[in-house]
């Protein structure tokens, strides 16, 4: 993970994150980023902190057509 730089917003997390400490959202962040403009990212909880972070990246049909398809 990146140094905190002075151009980096701070993050201040409400009380109501429970789950959360502040070392999860940038790893949440990133996770937003990777799946672009289709995608699904999935929060998985253990024990009541954030345990894991699933990405799940989705393709519109013509996009995949257009690699399979013979030129």
């Amino acid at each position: 993970m990146p140094a905190h730089t002075s151009n980096d917003p701070v993050i201040v997390l409400p009380i109501q994150f429970q789950c959360l400490r502040a070392q999860d959202v940038p790893m949440i962040e990133d996770a937003l980023k990777q799946v672009g403009a289709c995608g699904e990212v999935h929060l998985i909880v253990e024990q009541g902190r954030l345990g894991y972070v699933r990405t799940l990246q989705s393709e519109s049909l013509s996009q995949v057509a257009s690699r399979t398809s013979p030129e």
